[in-house]
């Protein structure tokens, strides 16, 4: 994972930020998924798969959900580094 990778789980976690959760709210979150997501409630348990089911299960939550805030303290990650194409030369 390299630095657009933490970029892109910062933003999404930011997104989750508001007030109260509604519909608009999980339109928003569902953007930034892949089609067949796969959300985990609980990791003993099956995921929702896809932005249907995510999006019914999130509209189920909904009502717990208020004021939604996130401090990230610290993003890390290994892997590669970015390829020599995408990487600026001097």
């Amino acid at each position: 994972m390299g630095v657009e990778h933490e970029e892109a789980v910062r933003t999404f976690l930011l997104s989750g930020e508001c007030e109260r959760m509604d519909s608009t709210h999980v339109e928003r979150l569902l953007s930034q998924m892949a089609p067949d997501a796969r959300y985990h409630l609980f990791a003993w348990e099956e995921p929702f798969v896809g932005h249907d089911a995510i999006r019914d299960e999130l509209l189920k939550e909904a009502p717990f959900y208020s004021q939604t805030q996130f401090e990230i303290l610290t993003v890390a990650s290994v892997g590669r580094e970015p390829s020599s194409s995408s990487a600026s030369t001097g």
